[in-house]
């Protein structure tokens, strides 16, 4: 039997690797879109980040979250 995912309280989809975006015909923009469209409710837009690591977008952010739920701070 297979134990269930660890689920945190405010998982943070990451959209990673966009600097491949136009090579593969993804539209980042599209993608941002859709993405708050469906990260967004009642409460309001649920973190979501967009990175690419070559120019280290997003990488503090991505940072962060793990620093704070994965409890690494120092």
């Amino acid at each position: 039997m297979h134990e269930p995912a660890l689920r945190l309280p405010t998982a943070r989809p990451i959209i990673n690797k966009t600097d491949l975006a136009p090579h593969v015909g993804a539209n980042l923009d599209v993608m941002h879109a859709d993405t708050t469209r469906m990260r967004t409710n009642a409460q309001g837009l649920k973190p979501f980040v967009m990175t690419n690591l070559k120019t280290l977008a997003g990488l503090a952010d991505v940072v962060k979250f793990i620093e704070t739920w994965g409890m690494l701070q120092k």
